[in-house]
Protein backbone atom coordinates (compact mmCIF):
# COMPACT_ATOMS: atom_id res chain seq x y z
CA UNK A 1 0.00 0.00 0.00
CA UNK A 2 1.56 3.73 -0.73
CA UNK A 3 1.59 5.72 1.82
CA UNK A 4 -0.29 9.15 1.15
CA UNK A 5 -0.30 12.77 1.99
CA UNK A 6 -3.91 13.55 3.81
CA UNK A 7 -5.16 16.61 5.18
CA UNK A 8 -8.61 16.72 6.81
CA UNK A 9 -10.18 19.78 7.28
CA UNK A 10 -12.61 20.02 10.37
CA UNK A 11 -11.52 18.38 13.96
CA UNK A 12 -15.73 17.06 14.49
CA UNK A 13 -16.52 14.23 15.31
CA UNK A 14 -15.88 12.71 11.19
CA UNK A 15 -13.03 14.42 11.33
CA UNK A 16 -11.40 12.79 13.97
CA UNK A 17 -12.82 9.24 12.83
CA UNK A 18 -11.57 9.81 9.56
CA UNK A 19 -7.53 11.07 10.83
CA UNK A 20 -7.42 8.67 13.09
CA UNK A 21 -8.84 5.93 10.36
CA UNK A 22 -6.17 6.94 8.25
CA UNK A 23 -3.25 7.52 10.09
CA UNK A 24 -3.64 3.98 11.50
CA UNK A 25 -3.98 2.36 7.89
CA UNK A 26 -0.22 4.19 8.00
CA UNK A 27 -0.50 7.46 6.17
CA UNK A 28 0.65 10.87 6.77
CA UNK A 29 -2.43 13.02 8.26
CA UNK A 30 -1.97 16.99 9.10
CA UNK A 31 -5.84 18.02 10.34
CA UNK A 32 -6.71 21.75 10.01
CA UNK A 33 -9.48 23.55 12.50
CA UNK A 34 -9.85 27.00 13.28
CA UNK A 35 -10.12 27.21 16.51
CA UNK A 36 -6.58 26.51 18.60
CA UNK A 37 -8.81 25.46 22.24
CA UNK A 38 -9.20 22.55 19.81
CA UNK A 39 -5.96 21.60 18.19
CA UNK A 40 -4.71 22.21 21.65
CA UNK A 41 -6.75 19.76 23.53
CA UNK A 42 -5.98 17.00 20.69
CA UNK A 43 -2.03 17.76 20.34
CA UNK A 44 -1.89 17.88 24.42
CA UNK A 45 -3.61 14.57 24.72
CA UNK A 46 -1.32 12.86 22.20
CA UNK A 47 -3.84 10.41 20.72
CA UNK A 48 -7.71 10.04 19.12
CA UNK A 49 -9.56 7.24 20.86
CA UNK A 50 -12.11 5.36 18.88
CA UNK A 51 -14.87 3.61 20.13
CA UNK A 52 -17.51 0.84 18.56
CA UNK A 53 -17.08 -0.68 15.31
CA UNK A 54 -13.50 0.55 15.80
CA UNK A 55 -11.66 0.30 19.31
CA UNK A 56 -8.22 1.66 19.69
CA UNK A 57 -6.10 4.32 20.36
CA UNK A 58 -4.48 6.39 17.70
CA UNK A 59 -1.39 8.37 18.56
CA UNK A 60 -1.93 11.84 16.65
CA UNK A 61 -0.04 15.45 17.13
CA UNK A 62 -0.43 16.90 13.96
CA UNK A 63 -3.40 19.36 14.71
CA UNK A 64 -3.14 22.76 13.52
CA UNK A 65 -4.42 26.37 12.96
CA UNK A 66 -2.31 26.87 10.22
CA UNK A 67 -3.60 26.16 6.48
CA UNK A 68 -0.33 27.25 5.21
CA UNK A 69 1.16 24.40 7.32
CA UNK A 70 -1.65 21.92 7.00
CA UNK A 71 -2.22 22.05 3.01
CA UNK A 72 1.09 22.48 1.87
CA UNK A 73 2.86 19.15 0.01
CA UNK A 74 -0.60 17.56 1.07
CA UNK A 75 -2.17 15.34 -2.31
CA UNK A 76 -5.63 14.91 -1.08
CA UNK A 77 -7.22 17.75 0.85
CA UNK A 78 -10.48 16.62 2.35
CA UNK A 79 -13.05 18.59 3.74
CA UNK A 80 -15.13 17.33 6.57
CA UNK A 81 -17.24 19.91 8.10
CA UNK A 82 -20.65 21.00 8.49
CA UNK A 83 -21.19 22.82 4.79
CA UNK A 84 -22.20 25.79 5.98
CA UNK A 85 -18.47 26.32 6.60
CA UNK A 86 -17.59 25.68 3.88
CA UNK A 87 -17.23 28.97 2.30
CA UNK A 88 -15.10 29.96 4.87
CA UNK A 89 -12.91 27.02 4.66
CA UNK A 90 -12.76 27.46 1.12
CA UNK A 91 -11.61 31.46 1.62
CA UNK A 92 -9.01 30.61 3.41
CA UNK A 93 -7.83 27.40 1.33
CA UNK A 94 -8.10 29.48 -1.69
CA UNK A 95 -4.68 31.47 -0.07
CA UNK A 96 -2.63 28.38 -0.53
CA UNK A 97 -4.30 25.56 -2.80
CA UNK A 98 -2.14 24.12 -6.01
CA UNK A 99 -3.33 23.11 -8.51
CA UNK A 100 -1.85 19.84 -8.52
CA UNK A 101 -4.01 19.38 -5.79
CA UNK A 102 -7.54 17.42 -5.27
CA UNK A 103 -10.14 18.58 -2.99
CA UNK A 104 -12.50 15.91 -1.91
CA UNK A 105 -15.92 17.28 0.18
CA UNK A 106 -16.76 14.43 2.40
CA UNK A 107 -19.79 14.68 2.23
CA UNK A 108 -20.64 17.26 -0.32
CA UNK A 109 -24.26 17.57 1.06
CA UNK A 110 -26.17 18.85 -1.46
CA UNK A 111 -24.38 20.51 -4.43
CA UNK A 112 -21.45 20.49 -2.33
CA UNK A 113 -18.71 20.55 -5.44
CA UNK A 114 -19.81 22.98 -7.24
CA UNK A 115 -21.04 25.15 -4.17
CA UNK A 116 -16.89 25.38 -3.10
CA UNK A 117 -16.15 25.97 -6.53
CA UNK A 118 -18.05 28.83 -6.59
CA UNK A 119 -16.35 29.76 -3.60
CA UNK A 120 -12.70 29.69 -4.68
CA UNK A 121 -13.72 31.47 -7.95
CA UNK A 122 -15.14 34.02 -5.79
CA UNK A 123 -11.69 34.44 -3.45
CA UNK A 124 -9.96 34.80 -6.11
CA UNK A 125 -8.78 30.74 -6.89
CA UNK A 126 -9.70 30.72 -10.12
CA UNK A 127 -7.34 27.58 -11.74
CA UNK A 128 -8.45 24.35 -12.40
CA UNK A 129 -8.45 21.66 -9.76
CA UNK A 130 -10.48 19.07 -9.16
CA UNK A 131 -13.29 18.95 -6.65
CA UNK A 132 -14.38 15.52 -5.27
CA UNK A 133 -17.25 14.85 -3.23
CA UNK A 134 -19.44 11.51 -1.51
CA UNK A 135 -23.12 11.26 -1.17
CA UNK A 136 -22.25 10.47 2.69
CA UNK A 137 -19.69 9.27 5.24
CA UNK A 138 -17.98 6.18 5.67
CA UNK A 139 -18.74 6.27 9.35
CA UNK A 140 -22.08 7.12 11.25
CA UNK A 141 -20.35 8.59 14.50
CA UNK A 142 -20.71 10.79 17.62
CA UNK A 143 -18.35 13.22 19.29
CA UNK A 144 -18.88 11.42 22.79
CA UNK A 145 -15.48 13.44 24.48
CA UNK A 146 -13.37 15.97 23.08
CA UNK A 147 -10.72 13.49 21.65
CA UNK A 148 -13.22 10.48 21.92
CA UNK A 149 -15.51 9.29 19.09
CA UNK A 150 -18.08 6.49 19.10
CA UNK A 151 -18.41 4.94 15.14
CA UNK A 152 -21.99 3.47 15.03
CA UNK A 153 -20.65 1.01 11.63
CA UNK A 154 -18.73 1.44 8.30
CA UNK A 155 -20.87 1.48 5.40
CA UNK A 156 -20.12 -1.14 2.67
CA UNK A 157 -20.01 1.86 0.44
CA UNK A 158 -20.73 5.26 -0.46
CA UNK A 159 -20.87 7.34 -3.69
CA UNK A 160 -18.40 9.30 -5.44
CA UNK A 161 -17.67 11.91 -8.42
CA UNK A 162 -15.53 14.66 -9.45
CA UNK A 163 -16.54 17.73 -10.83
CA UNK A 164 -15.52 18.76 -13.56
CA UNK A 165 -16.28 14.61 -14.56
CA UNK A 166 -14.28 14.40 -17.76
CA UNK A 167 -10.60 13.64 -17.46
CA UNK A 168 -10.73 13.22 -13.64
CA UNK A 169 -13.22 10.97 -12.76
CA UNK A 170 -11.38 7.50 -13.33
CA UNK A 171 -8.12 9.39 -11.92
CA UNK A 172 -9.69 10.80 -8.48
CA UNK A 173 -11.43 7.51 -7.92
CA UNK A 174 -8.21 5.46 -8.62
CA UNK A 175 -6.06 7.51 -6.30
CA UNK A 176 -8.99 8.09 -3.07
CA UNK A 177 -9.47 3.88 -3.56
CA UNK A 178 -6.76 3.55 -2.42
CA UNK A 179 -7.41 4.48 1.31
CA UNK A 180 -10.86 4.60 0.82
CA UNK A 181 -12.14 1.40 -1.24
CA UNK A 182 -15.35 2.01 -0.10
CA UNK A 183 -16.11 4.73 -2.76
CA UNK A 184 -18.44 3.78 -5.75
CA UNK A 185 -17.43 6.05 -8.49
CA UNK A 186 -20.88 7.51 -10.33
CA UNK A 187 -20.55 9.70 -13.39
CA UNK A 188 -20.85 13.56 -11.88
CA UNK A 189 -21.61 15.18 -8.63
CA UNK A 190 -25.45 15.62 -9.76
CA UNK A 191 -25.35 11.77 -8.79
CA UNK A 192 -23.70 11.98 -5.56
CA UNK A 193 -25.82 15.17 -4.66
CA UNK A 194 -29.37 13.83 -5.52
CA UNK A 195 -27.96 11.14 -3.42
CA UNK A 196 -28.03 13.10 -0.08
CA UNK A 197 -30.84 12.32 1.75
CA UNK A 198 -29.92 13.74 5.08
CA UNK A 199 -32.93 16.35 4.43
CA UNK A 200 -35.44 13.87 4.22
CA UNK A 201 -34.33 11.71 6.89
CA UNK A 202 -33.28 14.33 9.98
CA UNK A 203 -35.68 17.35 9.12
CA UNK A 204 -39.31 15.84 8.84
CA UNK A 205 -38.70 13.63 11.43
CA UNK A 206 -36.83 17.17 13.92
CA UNK A 207 -39.49 19.54 12.94
CA UNK A 208 -42.31 16.84 13.12
CA UNK A 209 -41.29 16.11 16.59
CA UNK A 210 -40.89 19.45 17.84
CA UNK A 211 -42.14 18.77 21.74
CA UNK A 212 -40.44 15.52 21.97
CA UNK A 213 -36.91 16.82 20.46
CA UNK A 214 -37.62 20.20 23.22
CA UNK A 215 -38.74 17.66 25.93
CA UNK A 216 -35.46 16.85 27.21
CA UNK A 217 -35.71 13.09 26.85
CA UNK A 218 -33.05 11.26 25.54
CA UNK A 219 -34.40 8.26 22.49
CA UNK A 220 -32.81 6.84 19.63
CA UNK A 221 -33.66 8.93 16.85
CA UNK A 222 -34.21 6.91 13.81
CA UNK A 223 -35.43 4.29 15.89
CA UNK A 224 -38.25 6.27 17.42
CA UNK A 225 -38.89 9.44 15.33
CA UNK A 226 -40.63 7.94 12.44
CA UNK A 227 -44.07 6.61 13.47
CA UNK A 228 -46.12 6.09 10.10
CA UNK A 229 -47.23 9.64 9.41
CA UNK A 230 -43.69 11.12 9.60
CA UNK A 231 -42.83 7.91 6.97
CA UNK A 232 -45.47 8.81 4.98
CA UNK A 233 -43.78 12.36 4.56
CA UNK A 234 -40.38 11.29 3.83
CA UNK A 235 -41.37 8.82 1.20
CA UNK A 236 -43.04 11.18 -1.04
CA UNK A 237 -40.26 13.79 -0.18
CA UNK A 238 -37.97 10.95 -1.37
CA UNK A 239 -39.73 9.94 -4.26
CA UNK A 240 -39.78 14.11 -5.38
CA UNK A 241 -36.02 13.97 -5.03
CA UNK A 242 -35.79 10.85 -7.50
CA UNK A 243 -37.68 12.44 -9.83
CA UNK A 244 -35.24 15.85 -9.62
CA UNK A 245 -33.27 13.12 -10.47
CA UNK A 246 -33.94 11.29 -13.15
CA UNK A 247 -34.44 14.76 -14.95
CA UNK A 248 -30.68 15.41 -14.22
CA UNK A 249 -30.01 12.22 -16.57
CA UNK A 250 -29.58 9.93 -13.93
CA UNK A 251 -30.91 6.32 -13.90
CA UNK A 252 -32.73 4.50 -11.07
CA UNK A 253 -30.71 1.93 -9.64
CA UNK A 254 -27.59 2.81 -11.98
CA UNK A 255 -26.86 6.45 -10.44
CA UNK A 256 -29.84 7.14 -8.50
CA UNK A 257 -31.04 5.18 -5.48
CA UNK A 258 -34.34 5.61 -3.76
CA UNK A 259 -33.85 5.23 0.13
CA UNK A 260 -34.58 0.93 0.12
CA UNK A 261 -32.00 0.65 -2.43
CA UNK A 262 -29.61 3.18 -0.41
CA UNK A 263 -30.02 1.13 2.57
CA UNK A 264 -29.53 -2.18 1.19
CA UNK A 265 -26.11 -1.22 -0.59
CA UNK A 266 -24.81 1.09 2.46
CA UNK A 267 -26.14 -0.91 5.84
CA UNK A 268 -26.81 -4.27 3.74
CA UNK A 269 -30.43 -3.53 5.43
CA UNK A 270 -32.85 -6.33 3.29
CA UNK A 271 -35.95 -8.01 3.73
CA UNK A 272 -37.63 -4.90 4.93
CA UNK A 273 -40.88 -3.67 3.38
CA UNK A 274 -41.61 0.05 5.29
CA UNK A 275 -38.84 2.60 5.73
CA UNK A 276 -39.51 2.71 9.37
CA UNK A 277 -38.21 -1.10 9.32
CA UNK A 278 -35.40 -0.22 7.27
CA UNK A 279 -34.36 2.40 9.67
CA UNK A 280 -35.31 0.29 12.33
CA UNK A 281 -32.66 -2.56 10.82
CA UNK A 282 -29.49 -0.22 11.03
CA UNK A 283 -28.13 -1.20 14.43
CA UNK A 284 -25.71 1.41 14.16
CA UNK A 285 -28.39 3.75 14.79
CA UNK A 286 -29.52 2.77 18.41
CA UNK A 287 -26.85 4.22 20.25
CA UNK A 288 -27.35 8.25 17.92
CA UNK A 289 -30.00 9.97 20.16
CA UNK A 290 -31.91 12.65 19.05
CA UNK A 291 -30.87 16.60 19.52
CA UNK A 292 -32.65 18.66 22.30
CA UNK A 293 -32.45 21.41 20.15
CA UNK A 294 -33.24 22.73 17.11
CA UNK A 295 -29.37 24.79 17.00
CA UNK A 296 -28.89 21.39 15.10
CA UNK A 297 -26.32 20.17 12.05
CA UNK A 298 -30.22 18.41 11.61
CA UNK A 299 -31.72 21.41 11.07
CA UNK A 300 -28.39 24.41 10.47
CA UNK A 301 -27.06 22.29 8.25
CA UNK A 302 -29.89 20.00 6.19
CA UNK A 303 -32.15 22.26 5.88
CA UNK A 304 -30.62 25.51 4.18
CA UNK A 305 -27.44 23.58 2.95
CA UNK A 306 -29.51 20.49 2.06
CA UNK A 307 -33.29 21.17 1.40
CA UNK A 308 -33.20 25.14 -0.02
CA UNK A 309 -30.95 24.10 -3.02
CA UNK A 310 -33.20 20.86 -3.50
CA UNK A 311 -36.28 22.44 -3.58
CA UNK A 312 -34.73 25.62 -5.45
CA UNK A 313 -33.27 22.96 -8.42
CA UNK A 314 -36.85 21.82 -8.45
CA UNK A 315 -38.50 24.65 -8.91
CA UNK A 316 -35.77 25.65 -11.50
CA UNK A 317 -35.93 22.81 -14.08
CA UNK A 318 -39.64 22.52 -13.68
CA UNK A 319 -40.02 19.38 -10.80
CA UNK A 320 -43.15 19.92 -8.81
CA UNK A 321 -41.67 19.44 -5.00
CA UNK A 322 -44.39 20.11 -3.05
CA UNK A 323 -43.74 17.90 0.20
CA UNK A 324 -40.28 19.13 0.07
CA UNK A 325 -41.32 22.74 0.04
CA UNK A 326 -44.08 22.36 2.28
CA UNK A 327 -41.23 21.05 4.67
CA UNK A 328 -38.96 24.13 4.34
CA UNK A 329 -41.88 26.39 4.66
CA UNK A 330 -43.09 24.71 8.14
CA UNK A 331 -39.29 25.14 9.02
CA UNK A 332 -39.46 28.69 8.32
CA UNK A 333 -42.17 29.53 10.12
CA UNK A 334 -42.04 27.70 13.07
CA UNK A 335 -38.38 28.41 13.57
CA UNK A 336 -38.67 31.69 12.63
CA UNK A 337 -36.16 31.79 10.10
CA UNK A 338 -34.95 32.80 6.72
CA UNK A 339 -33.44 29.16 5.23
CA UNK A 340 -33.58 29.90 1.17
CA UNK A 341 -31.56 33.16 0.95
CA UNK A 342 -28.25 34.79 1.18
CA UNK A 343 -24.76 33.29 2.13
CA UNK A 344 -25.92 31.12 4.77
CA UNK A 345 -27.60 28.56 2.43
CA UNK A 346 -27.17 27.26 -0.96
CA UNK A 347 -29.47 28.21 -3.77
CA UNK A 348 -29.44 28.09 -7.33
CA UNK A 349 -27.81 31.61 -7.43
CA UNK A 350 -25.35 31.24 -5.37
CA UNK A 351 -23.57 28.03 -6.26
CA UNK A 352 -23.76 29.38 -9.90
CA UNK A 353 -26.32 27.55 -11.66
CA UNK A 354 -29.30 30.10 -11.98
CA UNK A 355 -30.91 29.96 -14.92
CA UNK A 356 -29.64 27.28 -16.59
CA UNK A 357 -31.73 24.26 -17.49
CA UNK A 358 -31.73 20.65 -16.60
CA UNK A 359 -29.30 19.66 -20.12
CA UNK A 360 -27.10 22.83 -19.21
CA UNK A 361 -26.58 21.72 -15.65
CA UNK A 362 -25.46 18.16 -16.49
CA UNK A 363 -23.18 19.45 -19.18
CA UNK A 364 -21.49 21.69 -16.39
CA UNK A 365 -21.14 19.18 -14.11
CA UNK A 366 -19.36 17.00 -16.42
CA UNK A 367 -17.29 20.29 -18.59
CA UNK A 368 -17.25 22.73 -15.92
CA UNK A 369 -18.42 24.62 -19.22
CA UNK A 370 -21.58 25.24 -20.52
CA UNK A 371 -19.99 26.93 -24.02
Amino acid sequence: MRRHVITILGAGNSGLAHTAYFKHLGHEVRLFDFFQETVDRINQNGYIELTGYITDNIAFEAATTSMKDAVTGSEVIIVINPSQYHRKLAAELAKYLSPNQIIFINPGSTFGALAFKQALVDNGFTADVPIAESNTSVFPCRLIAPTKVYIGAKKDRILFSVFPSQGNLEKVSELVSSFLPEIQPVKNVLATSIDNTNPHVHVAPMILNCSWIESGQQFSFMHEAIGPTVEKIIAKMDAERLEIGKKLGLTLGKDLFSLQMQYEEEYNVTGKTTLREIFRGVDAYRQIYSPHSFEHRYITEDVPMGLTPLVDMGRQIGVPVPKSQMILNICEEVLEKNFTEGSGCRNMDNIGLKGLSAEEIVKYAETGSIN
